[in-house]
């Protein structure tokens, strides 16, 4: 399950990275309009998501043997991906969510 997981988050990061890609070339060259800027606004999260899936996938098989499931490291990885995405989500939705208000 881990390394099906591994290769479907792999895909999904290599392709929206590479869209990522195509559209800062396009924002670069200024065509499509607010197309390339509606993009990053809306696909940062899913690319996020998809890059913690597969680093932790990835860190998560390294460290277990073949006949073990290593249940504690997979927890331990798993809350450590998931503190980094609130995190990331948070600093994504800082205006939307009145942070700024709170520290000003």
């Amino acid at each position: 399950m881990e390394l099906y997981l591994k290769k479907l988050s792999g895909f999904v990061f290599y392709t929206l990275g590479l869209t990522f890609f195509g559209m800062y070339l396009i924002k670069s060259m200024g065509k499509l309009g607010v197309l390339p800027t509606w993009w990053f606004e809306v696909f940062d999260l899913p690319l996020a998501i998809s890059a913690l899936v597969y680093a932790g996938t990835s860190v998560h098989l390294s460290l277990r043997s073949k006949d073990n499931k290593a249940v504690l490291s997979g927890i331990l990885i798993t809350l450590v991906l998931i503190s980094i995405f609130v995190v990331l989500f948070t600093l994504n939705y800082w205006v939307p969510l009145g942070m700024q208000k709170m520290f000003a």
